[in-house]
Order: structure tokens, then C-alpha cells, then sequence
């Protein structure tokens, strides 16, 4: 291939301008959702207020759709890899050192650390008694660790055909499904480390790559369609097999119930990009309006002042 052509490659290769925007305020919304849950939303109202846990999912679909994207234009699999490790968990290492660090400041002294600790701060799966404060949270950067890993290999084939984003998305079902009949989430830790995770959230990662790859595929009657499936999956689930119907008891390990509601609550989120965009595109209009309104009025002010004074 030449330069000529390999630039070309590339350049088909990036997600549409308004497409991009529409990923941002996904990533925005969903970071402000994760804040207001751990101030308290997803406790106000239990059961019911629980279902805010599947709009976490949000954020696998856009990382998978960035992450995609990312790996089809990059020259090499080493840089892809290097790119997404570094911003997964170069703020978790900044933030750990930065502890550790302010702690030798405060007590002139190391804080006192096994090499097993030092491992598990590494690998991202530190435990309580590793840190000074809960990081109960970083479950999430540990289960993006696995996913970019898993993934990998699948990206590669999928630039010929998206057969194996497919696969992955209905894979991380059917697995959803075993773990609901066997409870085989406890045959996927190795050496502490929780691969279920990582495993079934690859499907919203997948579908997110998919989507993108292939948005014509898409449309509001197919989505539409999606949907019904997926809620019919996630009534059964409530009325036949009587499950618990608190969201929260099933995130830690993934069914088919957690699945259904989150594809559910991605999908209903896609049908809705006219709705979402309308919105936000009136809030940062009023937003604006106010800032400048309050910056004349300011200036007009100050104005004023010096007119008096003078």
C-alpha cells in the first residue's frame, strides 16, 4: 500500500462530526449520572431507582465505539494498545502515586507495602486494605483493562467483515445466560482477577464498534425492533423466572436480566438522539444566553459606576 493510499485508509476511517458530538454527550451524561449515583440516586426510591445502574453500560458502548474507530486508524497494534492502556489507567497510577506521595509528606515516612500489594496497585485491583480511602470504582477501569485485551484479536478480524463484533454481543449473552442457569461467574477469576466482568460487558463494547461501523444497518424501525426483543427477554425475567428485581444485586455479576435492561436502556437511548440532542442543544443555547446576558449586564454596570464617579 502506499502513502498515498494508506492515508485514504485512514481517513474512511472517523466517525461523522455531529456523530462525535452525539458521543461526547453520552460520555458527559453518563459521568455525571455515575456522580449523581454515588451521591445517592440510585438509593432514593429501591427498587426502582436501582434501574439507574443500567445506563452505566452507556459508557462501554461509547469506549467501544471510540476504541473501534481508534484501532482501525492507527498505523499499528502496539500503538492502539499503548494509547488505550495509557488513558484506562494512567490516571488510576497518577492518583495512587500522588497518595502515596502525600502520605510520605505527612508522616516522613513509606507507607508499608508486601510485593503482593504492589502487584495487586499494578494490575488494578487493589484491596481495602491497599488504600487509605474506598475504591470500590475501579472495578470499571480493571473490567476496561480485560475488555481492550479480549477485544483485541476480535478487532483485527473485524476489519475485513463485523462478524466478529456480532459474536461478542451475542457471546456476552449467551454467557449471561449460563451464569443466570450454573452461576458460572466464580470460573472466571484467575489469579484475583474478575474476567466475568470484563467478559459479558463486552457485548455493550462490541455493539458500540458496531454500531458506528455499520450505523445504516440502524435504522429507527430495526432499533425499534431490538428494543421489543430485548424487553420481552427482560420481562420474562421478572414475571416467569421471578427474579430479584433490585438492579443492584445483579451488577456485580452480569445475568441476563442486568443485559436485557441495559441493552434496553442503550437502544431507547439511540432512538431518542433526536430528542437528546434537541434538548441539549436548548440547554447550552439557554446557558449561553445567560453568561452573555450576565456579562452585559456587567459591563453596563461598571458603566454606569464610572459615570457616576465621574
Amino acid at each position: 500500500m502506499t502513502g498515498k493510499e494508506e492515508l485514504q485508509d485512514t481517513a474512511r476511517w472517523v466517525i461523522p462530526r455531529d456523530e462525535r458530538l452525539f458521543i461526547d454527550r453520552l460520555r458527559g451524561l453518563s459521568i455525571i449520572r455515575v456522580v449523581l449515583v454515588h451521591l445517592g440516586l440510585s438509593w432514593f426510591f429501591p427498587p426502582y431507582s436501582q434501574f439507574f445502574h443500567n445506563l452505566l453500560p452507556v459508557l462501554f458502548f461509547v469506549s467501544g465505539a471510540v476504541s473501534h474507530f481508534s484501532y482501525l486508524r492507527s498505523m499499528n497494534a502496539g500503538h492502539y494498545l499503548l494509547k488505550r492502556f495509557l488513558s484506562m489507567v494512567g490516571p488510576f497510577y497518577i492518583i495512587g502515586f500522588s497518595s502515596i506521595l502525600i502520605y510520605c509528606l505527612i508522616n516522613l515516612q513509606s507507607p508499608e507495602f508486601d510485593f503482593f500489594a504492589i502487584v495487586r496497585w499494578l494490575t488494578v485491583i487493589p484491596s481495602n486494605a491497599d488504600t487509605p480511602f474506598p475504591m470500590g470504582q475501579v472495578w470499571f477501569i480493571h473490567a476496561m483493562v480485560i475488555i481492550v485485551i479480549i477485544s483485541f484479536p476480535f478487532f483485527v478480524i473485524s476489519k475485513a467483515s463485523v462478524a466478529p463484533l456480532i459474536l461478542c454481543a451475542i457471546g456476552s449473552f449467551i454467557i449471561s445466560l449460563a451464569h443466570q442457569a450454573y452461576d458460572i461467574n466464580s470460573y472466571f477469576y484467575f489469579f484475583g482477577h474478575n474476567l466475568y466482568q470484563g467478559v459479558v460487558n463486552l457485548g455493550f463494547f462490541a455493539f458500540g464498534a458496531l454500531y458506528y461501523r455499520k450505523e445504516h444497518w440502524f435504522s429507527f424501525s430495526v432499533l425499534g425492533s431490538l428494543a421489543i426483543i430485548v424487553f420481552i427477554v427482560f420481562a420474562y425475567n421478572i414475571f416467569s423466572l421471578n427474579v430479584d428485581i433490585n438492579m443492584a444485586n445483579h451488577s456485580y455479576a452480569p445475568d441476563s436480566y442486568y443485559l436485557s435492561a441495559s441493552f434496553l436502556a442503550i437502544f431507547l437511548v439511540l432512538l431518542a438522539k433526536p430528542i437528546i440532542n434537541n434538548v441539549l442543544n436548548y440547554l447550552f443555547f439557554l446557558i449561553n444566553l445567560f453568561f452573555f446576558s450576565a456579562s452585559m449586564l456587567t459591563q453596563f454596570s461598571l458603566f454606569t459606576a464610572f459615570q457616576c464617579i465621574g
